[in-house]
């Protein structure tokens, strides 16, 4: 299938929340990342539910020396480009969607999304190409002459403790027309950070609220993880005046691998720029694809945040793919990574690199039990299966891949501040790695409600009724 006819099968521009773990983050079927702050929704929230937003906008750029009807040219397609910051993003992509959905699929047993092709808890899969050509659009001076790309797109997203504050974005390029020399792929960031919280309305005005959103990041690029990570900071000097305890958490994007071929064996480039409208340094393909093949690290901490008005735009791009013939596919993997603190946020990402490496071949989760919670007079009554206890594992060497450990019961008045008020570990071999060791029997209970059967029960009593 060709890449207009992909493009052309359903056209139908779709957005999806990711939620299976502890990133907000908005992921669309065009290679755009974010909410550009349209709505309150996560753009990428971290943690999940606190407000405490990090990015405005992000995208895919892909570039690459191609051939047309004309001759050689550089192209670059881009899924988000400068001068679209606070709008819809669909007049700065460059790619269409080729399909109507964003899908998702959970290689966890009992969710509604499994599918045997899964490789994480969460994975939404989109694809999108770069046809058709147009004409040029507001900031671009050019027209969009296409590289004949269709782009494979997976979110991946896991509740494993250890990886529950990332986000991996996987790009699979498919090289649907002539051969393709010297690609490169780069990810287009905003991260921008504040808490939503604050403002009565929204979009964020510079006149409610905490004041401009923009031009408080303290950032950095970091060279061994390929990393950019940014926190909120107010003004200079860093770190007094940053007021860090406005917005606790650091947020990052990082590279985490390449195929064909290694990290190792590419050219990583980061670049980072304050935008300002009428700025046409990045207005045509041949100067979008110079900065993605430069070779630079440059140090973000050059631009200040406060009375500066610096708000760095970043660019963490890959290559070159020497030659990619007609039906290859490159692909890269980046992920969105949270962590409460510094400490945290490098521990996640080694985290994501450590994941990335194995393939994501990551211990599953046993699947959440079916649960059924009555509430009564000043208590409440939890009654729930015994079904995680038969769901395997692949990745455990247990016999029948059988390793469950136990169940541990939680309460609270939301997501962001849950108390365990009970637990209950597993007493036989193998699945007594963990905990005290106590075994189910005291909260073993068969009972049939509304002809579901449960086989355990516990109640919390001493609430407050309401």
């Amino acid at each position: 299938m060709s890449a207009t006819a992909a493009a052309a099968d359903s056209i139908r521009y779709a957005v999806r929340i990711t939620g299976v773990n502890r990133v907000g983050l908005t992921v669309s079927n065009y290679g755009f990342f974010g909410n550009n702050f349209n709505s309150r929704t996560p753009s990428f929230e971290f943690p999940l539910g606190s407000g405490f937003e990090h990015m405005s906008r992000a995208g895919l750029w892909v570039g690459a020396v191609a051939v047309s009807d004309t001759g050689l040219f550089t192209g670059v397609s881009t899924g988000i480009i400068d001068d679209n910051q606070g709008t819809n993003a669909l007049s700065g992509t460059e790619f269409t969607p080729a399909g109507n959905v964003v899908l998702e699929r959970s290689r966890i047993p009992n969710n509604p999304s499994y599918s045997k092709l899964a490789i994480s808890d969460e994975d939404l899969v989109c694809a999108y190409s770069d046809e058709p050509a147009r004409g040029p659009q507001g900031y671009l001076s050019e027209a969009h002459q296409p590289l004949d790309v269709v782009v494979n797109q997976t979110t991946l997203g896991f509740s494993l403790p250890a990886a529950q504050d990332f986000e991996v974005m996987r790009f699979s390029i498919v090289n649907h027309g002539p051969p393709l020399k010297n690609l490169y792929v780069g990810f287009f960031v905003q991260l921008t950070i504040g808490n939503k919280n604050l403002y009565p309305t929204w979009p964020p005005s510079a006149t409610a609220g905490a004041g401009s959103w923009y031009y408080k990041v303290y950032a950095e690029y970091d060279t061994t993880r390929r990393m950019y990570r940014a926190h909120y900071c107010q003004s200079v000097p860093y770190p007094g005046f940053c007021n860090f305890n406005a917005v606790p958490p650091w947020s990052a994007v990082k590279l985490l691998g390449v195929h064909p071929d290694s990290v190792a064996a590419k050219v990583v480039s980061f670049n980072w720029w304050n935008h300002t409208l009428g700025d046409t340094s990045l207005a045509v393909d041949r100067q979008r694809y110079a900065r993605m093949s430069d070779g630079l690290h440059m140090d973000p901490r050059d631009c200040q945040p406060g009375a500066a008005q610096c708000s760095p735009i970043a660019m963490l791009s890959v290559g070159p793919f020497a030659q990619v013939d007609p039906g290859d596919t490159v692909t890269v993997d980046y992920a969105l990574i949270g962590g409460d603190d510094e400490t945290a946020l490098f521990k996640n990402a080694d985290f994501a690199q450590f994941a990335s490496d194995i393939n994501y071949r990551l211990p599953s989760p046993p699947p959440s039990p079916r649960l059924r919670v009555a509430a009564g007079a000043n208590r409440v009554d939890y009654y729930w299966d015994d079904s995680p206890e038969h769901t395997p594992d692949e990745t455990s060497p247990a016999p029948n891949h059988l390793d469950f450990e136990g169940y541990r019961l939680y309460l609270g008045l939301d997501r962001q501040h849950p108390q365990r008020i009970a637990q209950f570990d597993n007493a036989a071999p193998p699945g007594d790695t963990v905990g005290f060791n106590t075994g189910f029997a005291a909260v073993r209970h068969d009972t049939i409600i509304d002809g579901v059967p449960y086989q355990y029960h516990y109640a919390v009593h001493g609430l407050r009724d309401g």
